[in-house]
């Protein structure tokens, strides 16, 4: 496949949309391994895959020695101070959050923002995703206004961008969650409603369980436990389609049995 990206990621597509997770690993390895020696720019692609598909099935050690392995490559490729390299950085300072290393991430998401600002600028795609991590990064640390703020200037750079439906769709889902943590829950629904609105004009994507999780939330605040079994069910199922099981699905399921047994606990999404 060396040299078509195009057929590398239709087949990659083609995996994911199966929901067979374990056959895309295997696809990526395979492909990793190969181009290790020939051919550096499928080796990144493998490994920069590899390192978004553990973070979602909770091995996080794994995506870290992906990301990790696709970063040397960048580097070697384009240098440390590339767009490349920082985008990178950003998909490895979200492993990190995941994990709970707060610190480090948070000095990865800064460093890949600043060389975003030296080299591409900030109205671009790849400054709002690291800038919306970063607001994940503070809900996580309870910073409330400096979570909302990150997003907001998340959301104002995609405001200027084309194609971002689905980035103001997770956006207004993260939205929802910063508002219920707050205690805002009229604001909380009117987000997770944008957000659902949005994602329903589109093929099903991973993203959507986030805001089928922010809706529950509000179910639950509201006594409607009944919506909330739906929201959560259909949070599993639609991530399933994508990741076998994963830390999410395990406080999902564990959310979904809360509300079964009548005592709506609710799930603090991603």
């Amino acid at each position: 496949m060396k040299g078509k990206p195009e057929a590398f990621y239709a087949e990659l597509d083609r995996l994911f949309a199966s929901g067979d997770s374990q056959a895309a690993e295997s696809f990526l390895l395979a492909h990793g391994k190969l181009a290790a020696e020939t051919d550096e720019q499928l080796y990144i692609m493998c490994m920069s895959e590899l390192g978004g598909l553990y973070r979602g099935s909770g091995k996080y050690g794994e995506s870290v020695e992906a990301f990790e392995k696709a970063g040397g490559a960048i580097e070697r490729m384009y240098g440390a101070h590339s767009a490349n390299y920082a985008t990178n950085l950003n998909n490895l300072a979200g492993t990190l959050r995941s994990m709970g290393e707060n610190a480090r991430s948070l000095d990865l998401f800064e460093t890949a923002i600043k060389i975003m600002e030296e080299t591409i600028g900030r109205d671009n795609y790849h400054y709002a995703s690291a800038l919306n991590n970063v607001s994940l990064l503070y809900q996580s640390e309870r910073k409330f206004d400096d979570a909302m703020k990150a997003l907001t200037q998340s959301m104002e750079i995609l405001e200027k961008l084309p194609d971002t439906e689905i980035e103001f769709a997770t956006a207004y889902s993260n939205m929802s969650l910063i508002y219920q943590q707050t205690g805002k829950w009229d604001k909380a629904r009117e987000a997770v409603g944008k957000s659902l609105g949005i994602f329903a004009r589109f093929p099903p994507n991973p993203h959507g369980a986030a805001a089928l999780n922010a809706q529950a939330n509000v179910s639950i605040h509201e006594g409607n436990l009944e919506g909330a079994r739906g929201c959560l069910e259909a949070a599993i199922a639609l991530t399933r389609k994508f990741c076998a099981q994963s830390p999410e699905i395990d406080a999902m399921t564990q959310a979904l049995n809360d509300c079964r047994r009548g005592n709506g606990g609710e799930y603090e999404g991603d």
